[in-house]
């Protein structure tokens, strides 16, 4: 009896867990913060002018993306669908990320 508790404890507590990944705000609030990195990413990184219009566009995306979680479309959209846009900001958020770390310094010296 104890197990069953337990097994219905943890699937309401991962239910709760997905449901808050898949939320409009939540995704907003990612979709704002990769917009920021692809903006500072932009002035800092010296990029070639690929990465600067995948940069651009990742921008204009989230853009969208943050208007869209604001319209009740959004909320029509399969919660597989908002989790795999979660899941896909949170890698290209990586991406960027490991991708202004590995930019070299502006100047030689150290700061």
């Amino acid at each position: 009896m104890f197990k069953k508790l337990r097994a219905l404890w943890n699937e309401l507590r991962e239910r709760r867990r997905h449901s808050r990944e898949i939320a409009p705000r939540t995704i907003r609030d990612l979709a704002a913060e990769l917009r920021e990195l692809a903006e500072i990413a932009e002035r800092v990184a010296p990029v070639d002018a690929e990465t600067l219009v995948r940069l651009r566009r990742i921008r204009h995306e989230m853009n969208d993306l943050m208007d869209l979680t604001r319209r009740p479309e959004f909320h029509r959209i399969p919660a597989q669908r908002r989790l795999d846009l979660h899941n896909g900001i949170q890698r290209t958020r990586e991406q960027i990320l490991e991708s202004a770390q590995a930019a070299p310094t502006p100047t030689p010296r150290l700061q």
